[in-house]
């Protein structure tokens, strides 16, 4: 949600062009009032799947509706009682209503939620020191008429808000939520010492077999890239703790050649990049397949265990231990060393300095 604020403040211009020291003063005042607009629209959602909608930004996960159309409803005294977001009745009591009063009263789409953001960020008052004080008010000025213009042109049933006055209302709530939320265990000012390891959330099989069916569909398409049989021989031995020189020109270029297309099997999966253009699909491609590439790499680097790391490459997911007898003759599965960049690289470097 925050990332959200941040990505879009440092893509516009008007903002960019701010002094490093006042850039970092607004984002790091007014970041967590977008978070409580955030927090009261998902708290006072009508259903489940309006929830889901303002946790993901109104990016509804495609080619699964109707199951999560049955997704319950968290209510806000649930999760306190959960993770201890205030323990006084008295904070509790005021928070919600506060929570209240912004979904009530400001019902934006989430179509509006870039405008809001454009106001929020140039959002400054006197607890603030800014290096263009009178600058950044223009900014925030030129900000509420954007959206009042965007209500004008986009919204039919009147539903957002009108009037500059209101957008400050607005604000003053937002501010008063996080001051609030600055006293809870959970602030990052905090030191968290209330707070569990593990939060257990009741959850719908509903959502269980969502997730399950997501994490089916990226393992198919993992394991459906051929991995060669030489490939295997070369990185059987690494984990046997056998060959530990230099890493063959066949292992590095397959591993590579399979990474890059278990990422593209996986991209074509999702329905918002295929309905792209070609030329746009092209353009993404060019520009994150590296990344995809290198993530991969190192999440199978930091891998504890050889087992671990070895099921990453096969592209085996979850508890599937089925695997596992297919290499019994020629793995203990159990005592296996992951294969570590660092460790590749200083058996290179002592080679060549042999030579």
């Amino acid at each position: 949600m925050v990332s959200f604020l941040s990505e879009f403040a440092l893509s516009q211009s008007h903002f960019q062009s701010l002094c490093h020291e006042d850039k970092l003063t607004l984002l790091r005042k007014n970041l967590p009032l977008y978070l409580q607009y955030i927090i009261s629209r998902y708290f006072h959602s009508r259903t489940g799947l309006d929830q889901l909608s303002w946790m993901l930004e109104g990016h509804l996960p495609i080619g699964f509706h109707e199951e999560i159309q049955s997704l319950r409803l968290l209510d806000f005294e649930e999760v306190n009682r959960k993770i201890r977001i205030f323990d006084s009745k008295e904070l509790i009591n005021e928070y919600e209503y506060l929570m209240r009063q912004v979904a009530d009263y400001f019902p934006l789409p989430h179509n509006y939620n870039a405008l809001l953001v454009n106001i929020i960020i140039y959002y400054e008052n006197n607890d603030i020191k800014l290096s263009e004080p009178q600058r950044i008010r223009k900014l925030y000025a030129e900000a509420k008429d954007l959206l009042n213009l965007g209500q004008t042109l986009l919204d039919e049933n009147n539903l957002a808000l009108s009037g500059s006055k209101n957008l400050d209302v607005l604000i003053r709530l937002l501010e008063r939520m996080s001051m609030l939320f600055g006293t809870s265990p959970l602030s990052p000012e905090k030191s968290q010492p209330t707070r569990p390891e593990t939060l257990n959330f009741p959850f719908t099989d509903t959502e269980e077999m969502w997730l399950q069916y997501q994490l089916d569909k990226l393992q198919r398409n993992y394991r459906s890239v051929y991995l060669p049989v030489e490939f295997l021989d070369e990185y059987i031995k690494r984990l046997n703790g056998v060959n530990k020189g230099t890493p063959s020109k066949t292992l590095s270029d397959t591993w590579f050649k399979v990474s890059i297309e278990r990422a593209r099997l996986v991209l074509n999966t999702h329905t918002e990049f295929l309905d792209l253009s070609s030329q746009d699909q092209c353009k993404i491609w060019l520009r994150n397949h590296m990344s995809a590439v290198a993530l991969t790499s190192a999440l199978l680097n930091t891998t504890m265990s050889g087992k671990q790391q070895f099921k990453g490459v096969l592209g085996i997911m979850g508890k599937d231990q089925s695997w596992e007898d297919v290499f019994t003759t020629r793995l203990n599965i159990n005592s296996l060393f992951p294969v570590k960049l660092a460790h590749v690289n200083k058996n290179v470097l002592d080679e060549s300095s042999m030579k």
